[in-house]
Formats: C-alpha cells, sequence, structure tokens
C-alpha cells in the first residue's frame, strides 16, 4: 500500500511516495506534472535534481532569456567552485542556504529579485545574523557563477541584488574559545589514560576532533618523530611533528584500537566525536569546570603561541591547516598581545642603541633648543663672524 510522506521540512513540491517494497520514491510534483529524483532525499544528487526539474518546469511560462534563480542555482551546483569543496563543508555551509534561496526565490526570473527584494529578506532574518550573512554569501556566490557561466557577454548584465545589502553584526562568541591553564591542567589530571591522549592530541597537533578520532596508526612514523593526515574538511595533507610528550601518551594506547586507529577508548574502542563529547562534558561537569569545549583545543596551541610572539601567521598556519590569515585569526581571538608588543618594543631599543644617550642633559631647563641656549647665541656671534638668526629677534634694522 502507497502513502504520501510530508515532513516539514521537505522542499516545495517534493512529494515522496512509500512503495510496496517499502522502499520511498522521491518526485518532483508541480500542476500535475511528476519527475523522478533520486535518493536520498537532501544528497548533492538530489538537490541537483530538483534545481534542474525547477528549471524545466518554468521553461514553459516564463520568455526563453528569461533566467530564473534556481537556474541560477543550478549553474552554481555544476561549477568547479561549488564541486571543489568539500563535502562536509558543502553540506553543512553552502546546501542549507541554498535550499533557502531555492525555497524563496527559485522560481522568480532573476531580473525580478532587486535589492528591495534581499532587503526585505535581510528584514525576515534579522533575529538570525549567522543564516542571512551565510545566505548573501552564498547569494553573490551564485550571482556570480551564472554571469561567467551563461552569461559571459551579455549586453545587459542582471545586478547582483546582494551586495547592496549589508550584513548583519554578529556578536562575538566565546563558544569554542581557548583553554585557560587551570582547566587544562585539571581535565589532563582527572581524565584516563586513554582520554588524556587524545585530549593532548587536539592540544599539540592543533586539528579537529573527527580527523584526530581517525588517524591510523600507521599516521605516526616513530623513527622519524612525525605525524602524516589528511584534514577531511580541506583535503589538505599535513606533516607534523611529534614532541616526547605526545609520543609517550600515544605509546600507551597504540595497536589497542579494534579498528586500527592510533587512538581508543579504555574500552578499546575507536573514538568518535560522539563518544568523546560526551565523555568531555561528563568530565567538565564532575570538575565543575566553564563551557569549554573539546574544538576549543585546537585554539588553546596556537593562540598560546600568538601571544609568546616569535611565531609569523605562516608557521601557525602550518600547524593548524588553514589556508588563509582570515580563518586562523578566528582561532586567534582574544590572545594577548601584549607581551609581543613589549618585545618589540625592547627589539627597537636594541636597533637603535648607538643613537641612544647615555648621560644628555640632566638640568631642568632645555639644552640647545630652549632659551637659555637662544640668549646664548645671541651674545656671541658664530664661528664665521655672522650672527645667529635668533640674534636679529626683536630688532631692527636701519637702511
Amino acid at each position: 500500500m502507497t502513502g504520501a510522506l510530508a515532513p516539514p521540512e521537505r522542499l516545495r513540491y517534493v512529494n515522496a511516495v512509500r512503495q510496496p517494497n517499502g522502499r520511498i520514491a522521491l518526485y518532483y510534483r508541480r500542476d500535475g506534472r511528476r519527475s523522478p529524483l533520486p535518493g536520498p532525499e537532501g544528497s548533492q544528487e538530489f538537490l541537483a535534481a530538483y534545481d534542474r526539474a525547477t528549471v524545466a518546469y518554468e521553461a514553459g511560462y516564463t520568455a526563453p532569456r528569461a533566467a530564473t534563480v534556481a537556474g541560477a542555482i543550478a549553474t552554481y551546483r555544476s561549477s568547479a567552485a561549488y564541486r571543489g569543496l568539500a563535502p562536509k563543508t558543502r553540506s553543512s555551509s553552502y546546501d542549507v542556504p541554498l535550499a533557502l534561496l531555492t525555497e524563496r526565490l527559485g522560481t522568480q526570473p532573476l531580473a525580478d529579485v532587486t535589492p528591495a527584494v534581499t532587503a526585505a529578506i535581510r528584514r525576515l532574518l534579522a533575529d538570525d545574523p549567522l543564516r542571512w550573512n551565510r545566505l548573501r554569501s552564498v547569494g553573490v556566490l551564485v550571482w556570480r557563477a551564472w554571469h561567467e557561466a551563461d552569461a559571459p557577454g551579455a549586453r545587459d548584465p542582471v545586478p547582483c541584488p546582494w551586495t547592496p545589502v549589508r550584513r548583519l553584526p554578529v556578536a562575538d562568541s566565546d563558544q569554542n574559545r581557548p583553554w585557560p591553564s587551570d582547566v587544562l591542567r585539571a581535565a589532563l589530571a582527572a581524565a584516563t589514560p586513554e582520554f588524556r591522549a587524545l585530549l593532548l592530541t587536539l592540544l599539540l597537533t592543533g586539528q579537529r576532533l573527527g580527523d584526530v578520532c581517525r588517524l591510523p596508526v600507521d599516521a605516526w612514523d616513530q623513527s622519524r618523530g612525525t605525524l602524516t593526515l589528511r584534514q577531511q574538511k580541506t583535503g589538505a595533507p599535513l606533516i607534523l611533528g611529534v614532541p616526547p610528550v605526545l609520543a609517550a601518551a600515544w605509546a600507551g594506547t597504540i595497536g589497542r584500537a579494534a579498528g586500527g586507529q592510533l587512538l581508543c577508548t579504555p574500552r578499546r574502542r575507536n573514538w568518535t566525536t560522539l563518544n568523546a563529547q560526551e565523555t568531555w562534558l561528563t568530565l567538565r561537569k564532575n570538575l565543575g569546570l566553564g563551557r569549554y569545549t573539546l574544538h576549543g583545543l585546537r585554539a588553546t596551541g596556537v593562540s598560546a603561541l600568538s601571544t609568546a610572539g616569535g611565531w609569523d601567521a605562516r608557521a601557525l598556519m602550518a600547524l593548524t591547516g588553514h589556508t588563509t590569515e582570515r580563518n586562523l585569526n578566528l582561532y586567534l581571538r582574544g590572545a594577548s598581545t601584549a607581551p609581543a608588543a613589549a618585545r618589540a618594543a625592547s627589539a627597537v631599543a636594541d636597533l637603535f642603541a648607538a643613537a641612544l644617550p647615555t648621560n644628555g642633559n640632566a638640568r631642568k631647563f632645555s639644552g640647545v633648543t630652549g632659551r637659555a641656549a637662544a640668549k646664548s647665541r645671541d651674545a656671541s656671534p658664530t664661528d664665521n663672524g655672522v650672527a645667529t638668526g635668533n640674534s636679529m629677534r626683536g630688532r631692527s634694522e636701519k637702511i
């Protein structure tokens, strides 16, 4: 027996039908016309087919040259910029605003989407600035991709309606703030050896929790003292040094995990983002610690290095795997610059030490630039017998 399914978050015009064999068939259904969609719902293939179905439906109802927002989204999804994104980044940061953009404006011709339209959406999302800012950024990318691919030589290009509308201010979040020394000390002292090894790996490698949990045994080259990995989010390959304290922590757990991972739980199971976070929440509650996260350990090390000084952005990016200083700076919020500024001032003093006086004027009045010096110059001629300019002050010259 078949039946229609309608969860609240389903995209507009999507119809899901349970088949007699228990499988779910997805369709783009509109005004009696039905086009099949590949599953699973929300996947990349599903979203791309949804965009194509929207464009195909609108083709019979819009002018031949009237491009729609859905068509621009389909163009962006097929672009190298979109396909080159890491799957996790694409699904978490791009597909959600693209779905919202399709839902709000998908059937609209591009020429009808004006700054007034996007400003109205901004007002609706005023209480969710992160959502609006992400939607605005993705909207700009969609318009840019469409112009580059479908209208490179357009005589009257459709202006982007997103750029004139400003972003919403976002309050700084302390959710993933660096751990202070007392919190780190308490956590490491109370943790089991297996969880302590995980915490030390997060702190000393500056990597994300998911990448650390997936580290295989052979990622650690004990003879060279290096750790080799590839970040899932960015795809960046990294070779990191392994300090002795981290090597000692790994030596107690290596080879014990059932799945061949470098790290494992006390029960010899693989660490996952879920069980690691649950373990930390329990430990944090038992110790009465503040709201610190495991992801905050990624910022703890680089923030401390930045405060200590002597490390440029390239060195910090080599540790964390960031590709731009802008992204790195998100992890350096709150890092004190006072120690580095003090060392910089001392360094400047050292550079000019030869020019700095050691026994200058100690009197309460100025030296050669003061009034006493001026009077002295007025009373005595210069070496060439001509009075200085100050000697003529207040005098009249007869001609």
